[in-house]
């Protein structure tokens, strides 16, 4: 009896990813819930603590499988949730977001920075690790592929591939060795970095600058933020969306020549289709053309991300 529980046991350690196997691990025995020492160790590495639920969901919570607890977490910007559920306690684990204040923000940049900085955007789907990394640095754009599921598409491009960690790695190293920033736009990339490497946070926090623009276009330009808002808010398909990078490059004082073709590309739609096809047939030549049109369409939006994000920084420069 004693032995087929040591295997199950073992069997739910396999099936979750190693983030929850250090969080087994950290806290003992999952059906006594010792908490070791060693827990706090690994809250202060990870942003992630202990707290009690109110003792109403207790049972509720006791009816789910531990394994599919741990499946249903998304990362994101907004708070993340682990539910615990031993055999006789129910607790959360809640991840804390790193404060913002801890990187670099638009109004630290300053001209030199930009000049040798490295400005990167990630392409995935919702929940799942990067499939595509887009950068430019020292007057090259390059795109790195880590999503096997594409090799074919991305050799089928002259894209390079590369493993996730092996890859932020070297970003950081190479900002940290040449005294350089990495640029992303919002806390997308940041959260990736420090989601994949979260032993390195502080050199993370060193490097990273967040150029989310909305603040210095309130503060510089309020009655265009206000027609911009309005205009937002009138569009059928997607009411509400919040004003993003491209609303900033279609803005006529911006004087950016945003492609209409590329304003209703969806990357996560792109890459969804190019694996499930590729999954199928083995194949890049009897991919749908209008599959491969996706592909490529992505990643020319991609890229138009990254070169975008750097002509609309050194506008903010120039115009500061």
């Amino acid at each position: 009896m004693a032995n087929t529980h040591k295997d199950d046991t073992e069997n739910e350690k396999n099936d979750c990813p190693k983030m929850y196997r250090e969080f087994l691990e950290s806290i003992g025995s999952k059906d006594t819930m010792r908490l070791g020492g060693n827990h706090r160790e690994w809250e202060r590495k990870t942003g992630w603590s202990l707290n009690p639920i109110p003792s109403g969901l207790e049972k509720m919570l006791k009816k789910f499988e531990y394994s599919i607890i741990c499946d249903c977490i998304e990362y994101g910007e907004k708070i993340e949730e682990i539910f615990v559920t031993p055999h006789n306690i129910s607790s959360i684990y809640k991840r804390k977001q790193v404060k913002s204040t801890k990187y670099m923000k638009l109004d630290d940049l300053n001209s030199d920075m930009l000049q040798d900085a490295i400005i990167l955007d990630f392409e995935g789907l919702k929940g799942d690790d990067p499939s595509l990394l887009g950068f430019f640095v020292d007057g090259e754009f390059k795109q790195i592929c880590f999503d096997n599921r594409l090799k074919i598409a991305a050799i089928e491009k002259e894209i390079e591939l590369s493993e996730l960690n092996e890859t932020l790695n070297l970003l950081i190293d190479k900002c940290i060795d040449e005294k350089r920033i990495m640029i992303g736009y919002s806390r997308r990339e940041y959260d990736v970095f420090c989601e994949k490497l979260p032993e390195r946070i502080n050199d993370i926090n060193r490097v990273y600058l967040n150029a989310l623009a909305t603040k210095w276009f309130r503060r510089k330009y309020p009655l265009q933020m206000k027609i911009l808002k309005k205009k937002k808010s009138t569009i059928k398909w997607k009411p509400n969306r919040s004003i993003g990078l491209k609303d900033f490059l279609d803005m006529e004082l911006v004087c950016y020549n945003y492609p209409t073709s590329m304003k209703g590309v969806s990357p996560a739609k792109a890459i969804r289709l190019m694996q499930e096809q590729l999954k199928i047939k083995k194949n890049y030549t009897v991919v749908s053309r209008g599959v491969k049109r996706k592909w490529t369409m992505m990643l020319r939006y991609n890229k138009l991300d990254v070169l975008g994000l750097r002509y609309l920084l050194q506008w903010i420069l120039n115009e500061q």
